[in-house]
């Protein structure tokens, strides 16, 4: 349990951002079955949209599988994450900030309060007030009934949770980002090495340490690995990671799962800001390595007190 107090001596880097916060609210957006992830923030335009009037946004990731395989080749990659992941945006009671997202015209409602917008993305709209942004109009069509405003005890202008992602339906897409990253930064360390030899002669045996020491900092493989000289076909050597995946498409080893998911088992988390004071507070649920006990109090051992000798 994590439960801090922030006092906020300058905003004058960021006070625009902090402008935007709207005021603590005693009510949250309902949450919808099959949530894994729900995230609500009160806001308002502040200084960059003025006009804009208090309103709540909310975001959501179902626990489902991904439509469609992840595609991180290309140009699009940031694209095809966002059109794979299996969740929504959405306002209330107003469209407030959601409308000033650069997404493009959208056609006129249907009978159903269905939209779209240009590259695939579905709006929904509900009589209660509700607007949704979405890739998938099925996932919208199940959520929007399900939404609903119901009071609580607390008030807060951010509210977070997310539950154990280890068990969820689309842990594999989880995994198959963080895998993909991972294999692009140990990637990127070896081109590093090669980079040294090549363009400015250091010896191939020493780009380690040149390395590390422009970096002050150690090299590691984010895949686990370790990097070493190897020798390929043409006879000659090459730095690359004990751990790198062979050359072919994109395949998720057998058995990997993201670092996140080994030990992370939920989190709730509210946010509040009242003048220049911020209070978070946060419950965080992790798994513990096997073997490990948990901490106790310390023991603090005071010596015995000695025994008075009678005088004579």
């Amino acid at each position: 349990m994590i439960d801090a107090r922030i006092s906020l001596a300058d905003e004058t880097k960021y006070g625009w951002l902090a402008s935007m916060l709207g005021p603590p609210t005693k009510y949250q957006i309902s949450e919808p079955d099959g949530n894994v992830i729900s995230v609500q923030a009160s806001l308002r335009g502040g200084l960059p949209f003025p006009d804009i009037q208090p309103h709540t946004m909310f975001l959501g990731i179902r626990d489902s599988i991904p439509p469609t395989d992840l595609k991180l080749d290309g140009i699009f990659k940031t694209w095809a994450v966002l059109n794979t992941t299996p969740g929504y945006l959405g306002a209330w009671p107003q469209t407030g900030l959601l409308d000033r997202l650069p997404l493009g015209l959208a056609s006129q409602p249907d009978v159903n309060g269905f939209s779209q917008f240009p590259l695939g993305l579905w709006r929904k709209q509900t009589r209660d007030g509700f607007s949704i942004i979405g890739f998938d109009p099925n996932l919208l069509a199940e959520v929007a009934p399900q939404l609903r405003v119901k009071p609580t005890e607390t008030s807060a202008q951010v509210r977070v949770r997310v539950s154990d992602l280890s068990q969820a339906k689309f842990a594999h897409w989880i995994n198959t980002l963080n895998y993909n990253r991972a294999k692009q930064t140990s990637t990127g360390n070896t081109r590093l090495l090669h980079l040294l030899t090549q363009q400015f002669g250091v010896p191939r045996q020493k780009a380690m340490g040149v390395a590390e020491e422009l970096l002050h900092a150690q090299l590691s493989c984010a895949l686990g690995g370790e990097y070493k000289l190897s020798t390929i076909d043409n006879g000659r050597t090459r730095w690359q990671s004990t751990r790198e995946p062979p050359a072919g498409p994109f395949r998720l080893p057998d058995n990997y799962q993201a670092p996140l998911l080994r030990w992370f088992r939920g989190l709730e988390s509210s946010l509040t800001k009242q003048g220049d004071q911020v209070t978070l507070q946060t419950q965080l649920d992790i798994q513990r390595k096997p073997g490990k006990a948990t901490p106790g109090l310390p023991r603090f051992l005071l010596p015995a007190p000695q025994e008075k000798k009678a005088s004579p």
